[in-house]
């Protein structure tokens, strides 16, 4: 036997011992026995030995009660940190809002945790603190402290505005907005994952998780199982089974019960309102687009049609039809339909989903032609002065507003992409008017008459809109249906009196049928040609110069063609404009480029966009006061002078934004990117391998708020850097003093709105998909060309939305039209995938709010393809501005 720290032995028995300090190892004899205990009053008397046992002993027993009362009275509070996960990288001067959980041992919250900070101030209430950090780059610690003593940390690195990667590439503030991550639907089935995982139990990874082919989202919907590919264990795979599938849609005011095989529950119908059809005799105004993903073999529809739309369209309810509208052909194909006048619906069988429409079949001929007339002017203000002398013409009056006959080129383009039953005719106008042809649709021979309009072979004085209308109008035929006269001007009326005329014009107009579009180009009669294009139908368009005559021409050969457009640039239409804000990007926006300044270096695109919406809104503040502001963790401190619009070329809502040009050399030369003089450079240093700007030039550049730095460049091998303009500051005395006044406020302007995004309010199409679309829609169809933020990488950039474009083929692809001020006097497209949450509605899945999301891309270089960052970018809707 082995006894450890035995004090003595009871002879009586070998195997018991206590506190003797021996060892006892197999004791079986009194021989041993007495040898131990020998051993023992030896080591009795030996007191340093005793002595030092006894410290043992205490010092085991203070170790022992101690680690008891560490037990019982230890700190069992919990202090950490809320969103540990956030960037601990921010720009210098920023405010960061943290916060803290703390609970006591009890696990009650505490809610009077303290914080200090070893730089900046502090603002803390209860378990939140407000941190501004210094201004100087480094690495600060901020501590939090529980009223029990308990302290954690957490350190940020600061760093200057330049140096901030995310700021540099990004032309914006933003605060990226984390995806809700009940909305994240990785293998587009229309189930969340949070769904298949917490639910369903599905793949969240797979789109058909039994591989039936049919997908998950629609299994459920129909009441089939996602994880067996024979729900029903009749021996038939689920997506080879013919089911039936209801749903309402616009509020109830559609039906469809849906027949076939597949992914039948992807159904969706698309209610339009269409001013296109508004305009024609016969139609009411909306647009059905019916869609699915799987394979139809018949369907009902039931529409609500309102008695009062009846009506005001005069339309007989007897005679109302469905019609599927082919936008291939431009023709209206007649549908069955059973009108149930007790409840105001018309019902119908479809055997295919596309466009459909309502109309009163005996108002409206299914092959009726649509005649289009261009009444072009050929004033001599239309030519430059060479072209006259050539033309054998003595120069008088001569302006050169359309030198390159885009006039005759884009009507020749418009002419081309009406495709269905079209017939077209040609005038021309000055003083006088003359028709060149009756209305046909042999291409050479219309092509053959425009191009007749360049010989100058009429009389050219006058610009006599009154008889080009009225005589335009006259050569209509009245019993056909559907006329549309275009006209195309440079100049105001100086013949009569276009207000006095007005009325008459208008009234002509309406009793044959023709709906009057008007393409102006300088200075026109605004005011009353936008009154007779509106009353008869149609729209009137300006711009400042016929560079930009493109876009206005694609703008009403939409209003002509069932607002259809081309989106892709191969002059066929593949697309329907839904809504229209009305903004023209050449003539609403401004003709330079994005810029960097000293205040902006990422750019100034919220500013630009903001400055455009405001002016084209008409409610630009003609001046604001100087203001400093700012945002988030991730926001520098902004600072802006105020600015003052009084008196210039801004306030005067006339006048197009487009055509506003900087007088001054040196700056347009920095926005518009233009080359600059030739002998800008001095003689190239040799020895020091740089390229300087000569000091005159330098000093001209000062004056035009033009800061020079030498970069890298590409001048040659005998010098590797050259000194060239680096960014504005808007700022400078020397560009205050020696601008005009113009071109200093605008930039004064557009620095001030950009400071406006600190207080901004955003919707994001990622956390709020549904809200997103309808706020785009109800803008657009509003005339507000709203702010969009775009995200991509780590970049952000502001773009005005214009206008919200459906796809002809597949209805759940959308496109937004916008301005983007890196591309002035061209509209771009950012495209919508949309998607169709399907998710088990017999489950109480609360988190779910929206029926539809979106995958958002956006073809930056306008080249058909589309890289990681392209087709990855998030979009969010500013929804205020504090101009305060």
């Amino acid at each position: 036997m082995k006894c450890n720290n035995c004090g003595f032995i009871n002879e009586n028995s070998v195997n018991y011992c206590i506190n003797c300090g021996l060892n006892l190892k197999n004791i079986d004899t009194n021989k041993n026995i007495d040898k131990e205990i020998n051993h023992v009053n030896k080591s009795n008397s030996n007191p340093k030995l005793v002595k030092m046992i006894v410290i043992i002993i205490i010092l085991i027993m203070v170790l022992f009660f101690g680690s008891g009362l560490y037990l019982i009275f230890r700190d069992k509070s919990i202090l950490k940190w809320v969103n540990e996960s956030d960037s601990n990288v921010i720009v210098t001067s920023s405010t960061v809002k943290l916060s803290v959980i703390a609970r006591d041992k009890n696990n009650f919250i505490i809610n009077n945790v303290s914080f200090k900070a070893d730089g900046g101030e502090i603002k803390y209430d209860n378990n939140t603190v407000e941190w501004t950090l210094p201004d100087k780059p480094g690495i600060y610690t901020i501590t939090a402290i529980s009223p029990t003593g308990k302290k954690i940390k957490k350190s940020i690195s600061t760093m200057t505005f330049e140096d901030d990667e995310l700021l540099l590439n990004s032309d914006i503030d933003h605060n990226t907005k984390e995806q809700d991550i009940k909305l994240i639907d990785s293998d587009k089935d229309g189930v969340p994952d949070e769904y298949e995982k917490t639910i369903s139990k599905t793949n969240q990874n797979k789109a058909d998780s039994d591989e039936d082919g049919l997908d998950d989202g629609d299994e459920l919907l129909l009441g089939l199982d996602p994880l067996k590919s024979d729900s029903k264990g009749d021996g038939v795979y689920d997506g080879k089974r013919t089911m039936s599938y209801f749903e309402s849609f616009d509020n109830g005011n559609v039906e469809v019960e849906v027949t076939g095989k597949g992914n039948i529950a992807s159904l969706t119908v698309d209610v339009n309102e269409s001013k296109a059809l508004n305009s024609k005799i016969g139609f009411l105004p909306k647009i059905y687009n019916i869609s699915d993903e799987g394979s139809i073999d018949g369907a009902t529809i039931k529409i609500k049609y309102s008695e009062e739309d009846l009506r005001e369209k005069e339309l007989n309810e007897d005679n109302l039809r469905l019609f599927y509208f082919n936008t291939k052909n431009r023709q209206m194909e007649l549908v069955d339909t059973i009108v149930d006048k007790e409840n105001n619906l018309i019902i119908s069988k479809l055997n295919h989903f596309s466009s459909y429409v309502m109309a009163d079949f005996e108002l409206i001929n299914t092959t009726e032609r649509v005649d289009v007339m261009f009444v072009i002017d050929n004033s001599i203000s239309m030519y430059s002065e060479e072209q006259l002398y050539e033309l054998g013409y003595e120069s008088s009056g001569a302006v050169g507003n359309d030198v390159d006959f885009k006039r005759i080129s884009l009507s020749k383009k418009m002419i081309e992409r009406l495709e269905g039953n079209y017939n077209f005719s040609i005038s021309e106008f000055s003083g006088d008017y003359y028709n060149y042809n009756d209305f046909y649709v042999d291409k050479k021979e219309l092509n053959n008459a425009l191009d007749s309009i360049k010989n100058l072979d009429k009389t050219t004085d006058g610009t006599n809109i009154i008889n080009a209308l009225k005589s335009g109008i006259d050569d209509f035929n009245e019993e056909n249906k559907n006329n549309y006269l275009i006209l195309m001007t440079d100049g105001m009326n100086n013949e009569g009196n276009l207000s006095e005329e007005t009325t008459n014009i208008i009234t002509n107009a309406k009793n044959k049928n023709v709906k009057i579009c008007v393409i102006g180009l300088g200075d026109t009669d605004t005011k009353e040609l936008n009154n007779i294009a509106n009353e008869t139908g149609c729209k009137f368009v300006s711009t400042g110069a016929s560079s930009s005559l493109e876009e206005i021409y694609d703008i009403i050969g939409s209003a002509v063609d069932y607002d259809l457009v081309d989106t892709d640039s191969d002059n066929k239409t593949d697309s329907t404009i839904i809504r229209d804000s009305g903004f023209v990007v050449n003539r609403d926006g401004f003709s330079f480029e994005n810029y960097n300044t000293k205040q902006n270096d990422g750019g100034n695109c919220y500013g630009m966009a903001l400055f455009a919406y405001l002016r084209y809104k008409r409610i630009l503040p003609s001046s604001l006061d100087s203001v400093t502001k700012k945002k988030n963790m991730v926001s520098k401190k902004r600072t802006s002078e105020g600015y003052d619009l009084s008196w210039t070329y801004f306030m005067d809502y006339d006048k197009n934004l487009y055509d506003y040009k900087f007088s001054n050399e040196f700056l347009s030369h920095y926005l518009y990117k233009g080359g600059w003089p030739s002998d800008m450079y001095g003689e190239p240093d040799l020895a020091l391998k740089i390229l300087p700007v000569k000091d005159e030039y330098k000093e001209q550049l000062a004056k035009s708020g033009i800061i020079t730095k030498f970069v890298d460049c590409s001048g040659g091998r005998k010098y590797n850097k050259c000194e060239v303009t680096n960014y504005l500051d808007i700022y400078l005395d020397k560009f205050v003093d020696n601008n005009k006044k113009d071109d200093v406020e605008l930039l004064h302007a557009i620095n001030r709105l950009f400071v406006v995004q600190t207080d901004d309010e955003e919707i994001s199409m990622s956390v709020d998909p549904d809200d997103f679309f309808d706020y785009v829609s109800d803008n657009l169809n509003g005339s507000n060309p709203i702010i969009l933020t775009i995200e991509y990488g780590k970049g952000g950039h502001a773009v005005n939305a214009i206008k919200l474009i459906q796809d002809n083929d597949d209805s759940g692809i959308y496109k937004i039209q916008i301005y983007d001020s890196n591309y002035p006097g061209e509209y771009k497209y950012i495209t919508l995938k949309r998607h169709k949450y399907k998710f088990h509605k017999t489950f109480d899945f609360q988190a779910f709010t929206n029926d539809y999301y979106y995958e958002a891309s956006y073809d930056l270089n306008n080249d058909g393809e589309l890289s990681d960052k392209e087709k990855s970018i998030k979009l969010n809707i500013v929804t205020a501005y504090d101009l305060d």
